[in-house]
């Protein structure tokens, strides 16, 4: 492995083509890491690290205006796909008609939903809030993600795996916003572009070493060749829960926990996400 330093200006969740087998951009307060096994036959492993301070409220504001111009044809297209269903829940009520009602319903409730999350996720990508650091148990906010998913996503459930370490000790960490980061992890894992429904694989881990704490996240996605991409706000047409702002947000709640992202892409097919998340921040 060679590393190679290149110093430039670095815009939050801006896109760099890595064009070395190992690559170090940007200085010790904002860093990206591109890491690629020497051996061109082995699968490619990402870390995406980030440690930079809060973005400024101008910042946020910014990143949310251009996540709002990449997301509007997607809103477009759920207001009008709720609107239509309210429609045709008006006529059917004219009509007296109970069956006409409950099919209406049927596709305008969860329209509403996802309509719901995204203008939330708007509102939470526009803005920082600083951290509320307190003793937390990981297997347990891990818990509680998997039981508030969204009512339309309870059958998806059924392909979801949790293995907690019993094992790990209290971390001192913002509950809520780790809380968060498992959420958007999930919406964005069980909600693929094909439709398919594979597999998702949660994992907590401790690594006294090192004093971090680890969610792994494993699933059967597809990966672009920049993996950076993905935590870009984006509009998935073929989606249905996604939002377009779910691994973003993730992103950004672990850089404010000084903790980092890493991508690996599984020769099986399967690509593994870890999160890392320092013990303790300082």
């Amino acid at each position: 492995m060679v590393f190679k330093n290149v110093s430039f200006s670095l815009q939050p969740l801006s896109l760099i083509q890595p064009i070395m087998k190992t690559i170090e951009i940007g200085s010790e307060s904002d860093i990206f890491l591109i890491r690629i096994d020497s051996s061109m036959d082995k699968s490619p492993k990402t870390d995406l690290s980030s440690y930079n301070d809060a973005l400024t409220e101008e910042e946020a504001a910014l990143l949310a205006g251009m996540a709002l111009k990449t997301l509007s044809h997607f809103i477009k297209n759920i207001l009008q796909m709720a609107g239509g269903s309210a429609e045709m829940i008006e006529l059917a009520l004219r009509n007296s008609n109970t069956q006409g009602i409950q099919k209406s319903m049927a596709l305008m409730l969860p329209n509403l939903e996802r309509l719901k999350r995204v203008i939330l996720n708007l509102c939470e990508y526009s803005r920082t809030r600083p951290l509320e650091l307190s003793a937390c148990d990981l297997n347990q906010i891990l818990s509680h993600a998997v039981r508030d998913l969204p009512a339309a996503m309870k059958e998806k459930t059924r392909y979801l795996t949790l293995h907690p370490n019993p094992a790990i000790p209290a971390a001192c960490l913002d509950a809520d916003k780790v809380y968060q980061i498992i959420r958007h992890f999930l919406l964005h894992l069980l909600d693929p572009e094909d439709q398919c429904d594979y597999p998702v694989t949660v994992e907590t881990r401790y690594l006294s070493d090192s004093g971090e704490f680890l969610l792994v996240f494993t699933a059967r996605i597809p990966l672009p060749n920049d993996p950076r991409i993905l935590f870009e706000p984006a509009e998935y047409k073929k989606a249905k829960f996604r939002t377009g702002l779910d691994l973003p947000l993730a992103k950004r709640l672990v850089e404010q926990h000084q903790g980092r992202i890493e991508i690996d892409s599984q020769q099986d097919g399967q690509t593994v996400f870890t999160v890392c998340l320092p013990r303790r921040l300082g």
